[in-house]
């Protein structure tokens, strides 16, 4: 009777065992992410090593220059090879190109967790969640800072509010998600406005993700801005902002003066911000989100339950939020608008907007 008692304890054991999801005793988070090459991309790095670390994980990057064919042909060596890591972090260089492949990492049992763009329709069920931007959100902050420069600028007299306000649009690449979604963020909070001539759009460029395309950008439509008049220009993100804010000048424009310019996220250099050359932009910290996404896999690790729908994190400005025990499907990290007269001031987390936006 012993020996039967014993050996059925063995056999649940073994059971138990079993029932182990594939990667439960490991301690590495595999990683397939853009390279770190991209200053956004290594900081967004150093936070999810920094959180693993923290948490008693190691994290493995497996790197690609926007080459999703080069991503396939990595997550099939992991696969191929039997790697059984804790989790997987997904973030494509083409999300719909790599729809295949993200199945083929979601068969193998092992979390799969989408960052840092969201993931497109139908391949929601690939995925335990998503953490990360959310560049709706993004453009739902650019909005909110549009019809503020709206009015500071009747306040200031500058514009009249029973005329259209002349409003420029500087986007990224035109299939580019991010711009697509900021765009409709954006018009979530004013496309009411634009729709029923609050705003008339005056003319709009794409293309700009940095300082010179910025320029070429804006530069492109400018005997267009200078024949109609302008009185906001919206890039969507700041390093963009500065080439627009140059053209601006150069065309004979006063950016902070007769033309208020909003930003879409924040980078290292707030010169133009807080010399009053752009109005406002919203603080998206790279190395925070890296540190978030990578919370919110350790969180699910720690009791393996997703709650149906969204998460935004709140932008407490002395401390980290309280981490929800459960994550949710979908989880955000804050993006908070800043004007230029904020930005010296201004935490979240209990960092200054610089130390965040330094990458």
């Amino acid at each position: 009777m012993l020996l039967a008692a014993a050996l059925a304890v063995a056999l649940v054991a073994a059971g138990c065992g079993d029932d182990d999801p594939p990667g439960a005793d490991s301690q590495e988070i595999i990683v397939f992410s853009r390279t770190s090459s991209d200053t956004y991309q290594a900081a967004w790095q150093r936070g999810m090593v920094k959180t693993a670390t923290d948490n008693g994980y190691t994290v493995t990057f497996f790197e690609n220059n926007a080459d999703q064919n080069e991503q396939n042909s990595q997550v099939n060596q992991q696969i191929g090879g039997g790697a059984e890591p804790a989790a997987f972090a997904w973030m494509p260089a083409d999300a719909s190109a790599g729809a295949a492949t993200l199945k083929k990492l979601s068969e193998t049992g092992i979390p799969v967790f989408q960052v840092n763009q969201l993931p497109p329709a139908g391949t929601e069920d690939y995925t335990v969640a998503y953490a990360g931007v959310n560049d709706v959100i993004n453009g739902r902050t650019s909005g909110e800072l549009i019809a503020q420069a709206r009015d500071q600028m009747i306040a200031d007299g500058k514009i009249s509010a029973s005329e259209p306000t002349k409003l420029a649009i500087i986007k990224f690449h035109p299939e580019f998600a991010a711009s697509i979604d900021r765009l409709a963020g954006m018009r979530s909070v004013i496309g009411d406005d634009i729709d029923s001539g609050v705003y008339e759009i005056v003319g709009e460029a794409e293309d700009a993700v940095d300082a010179q395309t910025g320029f070429d950008a804006a530069s492109s439509i400018m005997s267009r801005l200078q024949e109609t008049g302008v009185d906001i220009v919206y890039a969507q993100n700041d390093a963009s902002a500065a080439g627009v804010i140059q053209a601006l000048i150069e065309g004979g424009f006063t950016p902070g003066g007769d033309v208020l310019v909003i930003g879409g996220n924040c980078r290292d250099d707030v010169s133009d911000l807080t010399s009053g050359r752009q109005f406002g932009t919203g603080l998206q910290g790279a190395e925070l989100e890296g540190e978030f996404s990578m919370q919110m896999i350790i969180n699910y690790l720690d009791n393996r339950e997703v709650a149906a729908g969204e998460y935004e994190a709140p932008p407490t400005p002395d401390g980290y939020p309280d981490w929800p025990d459960t994550i949710s499907k979908y989880n955000f990290i804050p993006n908070p608008p800043v004007k230029g007269d904020e930005v010296d001031g201004y935490r979240l987390w209990g960092k200054s907007m610089v130390d965040w936006c330094s990458y």
